[in-house]
């Protein structure tokens, strides 16, 4: 990806009784990381209908829209040289389950989880995820933009700065 290019993403937390649907990232960004699902919105798609689109096409599921939550500016950093190594506008949705049955496709491994097994896996998870679901989802009527800085060591991931607003 070009230095200068913006990757706009759209994120769902999608909620199914008391339990949450996340991804064990296959390929791309973050690979091995359970993650909140979703993927690049398309050239001149609504972000309602990317993510209904996403998530049908890597869970089989499909949800009502509950609108947006948060808008995310995240960069990928690695940790020791500082070099910028991806850059995302990140639109948080909220969504809940109509119908479909769940099916695992090329990008991951799909579970069900509460939140007390979502805390528990917090090393296995992408930080960031990890930070919308516990901060941005859970909340009622949240509307945030949020700064974010991912650092990248080998195989590690963490939280360099947070600014909302």
């Amino acid at each position: 990806m070009d230095e200068k290019t913006i990757l706009n993403v759209v994120i769902a937390g999608i909620q199914k009784n008391d339990k949450w649907l996340f991804i064990k990232r296959a390929r791309g960004d973050y690979r091995q990381k359970w993650a909140l699902v979703g993927g690049k919105m398309c050239f001149n798609e609504e972000i309602r209908s990317a993510t209904i689109r996403e998530i049908r096409e890597e869970t089989g599921l499909e949800v009502k829209w509950l609108g947006v939550k948060a808008v995310l500016n995240e960069i990928l950093r690695d940790k020791e040289t500082g070099e910028k190594l991806k850059h995302f506008l990140i639109i948080l949705c909220h969504t809940s389950v109509e119908g479909g049955r769940l099916k695992e496709t090329k990008e991951g491994q799909l579970g069900w989880f509460s939140e007390n097994e979502i805390e528990k896996k917090t090393e296995d998870i992408i930080p960031s995820d990890f930070f919308m679901f516990k901060n941005l989802l859970k909340r009622e009527n949240i509307k945030n933009i949020v700064e974010i800085e991912m650092l990248q060591e080998k195989e590690n991931l963490e939280i360099g700065y947070l600014n909302q607003y």
